[in-house]
Formats: C-alpha cells, structure tokens, sequence
C-alpha cells in the first residue's frame, strides 16, 4: 500500500503512532477544548459544538444509544446496506473507503464485506474525532477483514476529506445521518468541497434520516432508559472535571424535541443553578434555567437535498431506501457532462 503511505506523508498535519493509529495535529487538545466551551456559552443563546461529545465515555454511551429500541435510524441505515452493499461496491469499483466520523464502523462492516466479496483486497480509512472509537473499530473490524488494510486516523472531518482527494479515486462514507448534525451553512459547505474533490473521481455514500412523522422522531431521543440525558450529561462533567467549571449536576434536565418548522430536533441542557467558567482572560456565567443548545439532528427531504448537490456540480448516482422509507443512503458522484 505505498499509494496510502505517498499519500498520508503529503499531508503535513499528521502524525503515525505506535498503535497503528494516525492522528491529525490539527485535532482538539485541552486549549482547543477549553476555548470552544467557554466562546459557546459567552453566545447570547449558549450554544456547544456537537463533536465535544465524543470523549471515551461519550463514544460508548453513543454506541449504547444506537442499540435502544427506539433509535430506529442505526436499524434503518444497517438493513439498506445489508440489501444493498453489493450493488455499491459493483458501481463504485475496487477503491479506497475513507470515512468521515467512523465511530466503530459496525455498517462499515457490511460494506468492507461487500468490497472483499468482489476484490482481491482493500483499504479502509476511518477518521473520528474519538480516539476511543477508532480503538474499536480497529480491533473488531481487524480481526473480520483480514483482506483489507485498515489505517485509522484520529482528526477531524477536513482530514477525512483532504485524505480522500489523496487516494481518488476513492469512496467518501458518511453514515448515520451525522451531516444531520451540520447546519445548512456547513451542509453546503461540504457539498461544495465535495464539488472540487471529487472533480478527479470517486464517489460519496451519505446516509440521511428523512423528515417523518415527528412522535417517532421524538422517541428517538428521549429514550425510556435516559440514555441520551446521561450522553449530553457526560459532557458537562467532562467540563467540570476538565476545566475546573462550577456545574452543579444535581439539577441537570435534558430536552429533546422536535422543531417541525425547521425540521430539526433540537437538544437542550437546563441545570437548576448558575453555571460558570473562567478560561484565560474569559469569565462566562449561564443563569440558572438557561437552555443550552448542545446538538441539532437535522432531518432531511430527498428533492431538496437533490438542489443542494445540483448547486455544486454533484448528481445523486443512486438511493437507497430502507423498507419503511425512513432512511436513505445516497450515492453522490461529480455532475457528468451531458
């Protein structure tokens, strides 16, 4: 796999290790951390990015949430690639898999399956921002797929990204309707850098859970065990532990509804006390009752998604639906030339 290692030292920001782990330089440390809290609760309606919820404890509470009864969109998205992950490999060829937020990649799995059914060997590149996620998914998917070279890469998704105009033709996956947690402005920046790399090739998988009847939608993410509430609370401890912030849990409340006029479910923390934090010269105080916007879950309309790629210079190639039509993964490709 000399192509891969050409490939991985073109790109400066990042670093091998000796776990068989790469890591992007440009990831998050304390400071990063740090700074990222204490700028989203100084917002006038506080507000935290989505990815610091994935620390060790955060990635397994996560892999916990996808196995509930009622989080349907894992179930979903896991029988269309079990139906589907041969006609995928068929069109997308013996190439590369990079993966943008892999988590463990137990779909990616089906998919490896799929790509080793076909061709005499593979690579796959899982990028997370979990280094606990990454562990995982090399150490079960290593010891499934003995025919594909599995390189992970502990970064954000630019790396991904950067990794995956490298190595093109190479196929782009995005599972778990993650870019649900982006908003427009960052969905359109995707399909805009999505437009440039893959204007030499390859191809992008991109699972989204489609707009549905909002009372399933709702019991998704307020689950009966509270495993979602322990999720967002996880991240407030880590902010207690980590920066020294005065957070009482005691009255910790977590609020997951869905906005129908925005198509949304939006993910709140309360806490019956003032919260606060001082990083560097920033002092930040939240009042008692406050709502903070820790995670938005965007859901999605096919024709509207369609417009978006079409901006951009990428066609949808293929959908796949799960049976009940709550689901999709799309095959995205560069607009052809009539």
């Amino acid at each position: 796999m000399t192509h891969l290692q050409e490939a991985i030292g073109r790109l400066p920001t990042l670093r091998p290790s000796t776990d068989g782990v790469f890591r992007d330089t440009h990831g998050e440390d304390r400071d990063s951390f740090a700074r990222s809290v204490a700028e989203g609760l100084a917002k006038p309606l506080p507000a935290l990015e989505h990815r610091l919820l994935y620390d060790a404890e955060g990635s397994r509470l996560f892999e916990l949430i996808t196995n509930l009864p009622e989080y349907y969109p894992t179930r979903a998205e896991a029988s269309i690639l079990e139906r589907h992950a041969g006609e995928i490999a068929d069109l997308a060829g013996p190439i590369p898999l990079v993966e943008l937020g892999a988590g463990s990649g137990r779909k990616t799995s089906l998919l490896i399956d799929a790509f080793e059914s076909r061709y005499d060997s593979g690579l796959y590149v899982p990028v997370d921002v979990s280094k606990t996620a990454l562990d995982m998914a090399l150490q079960d998917l290593s010891s499934l797929h003995g025919r594909t070279r599995i390189v992970p890469v502990h970064g954000l998704h630019a790396s991904a990204l950067s990794i995956l105009e490298r190595l093109r033709p190479a196929l782009g996956v995005f599972l778990g309707s993650s870019i649900g947690n982006f908003t427009e402005e960052e969905e359109n920046s995707l399909y805009q850098d999505l437009g440039q790399r893959l204007r030499g090739g390859g191809a992008f998988l991109l699972g989204v859970d489609l707009v549905k009847d909002p009372a399933l939608i709702e019991r998704a993410y307020n689950d009966s065990e509270g495993v979602t509430a322990t999720f967002i609370g996880n991240l407030f401890r880590r902010i207690r532990r980590e920066l020294g912030a005065r957070i009482d849990m005691n009255g910790f409340q977590c609020d997951a509804r869905y906005v129908e006029e925005r198509e949304r479910v939006e993910i709140y923390a309360r806490f019956g006390k003032s919260i606060s934090l001082r990083v560097d010269d920033l002092a930040v105080e939240v009042e008692a009752g406050k709502p903070i916007l820790v995670e938005i879950c965007r859901k999605f309309r096919l024709e509207a998604i369609e417009d978006r790629l079409e901006k951009h210079g990428l066609e949808l190639v293929r959908t796949f639906l799960d049976r009940n039509g709550w689901f999709a993964d799309l095959l995205i490709a560069h607009r052809r030339k009539e």
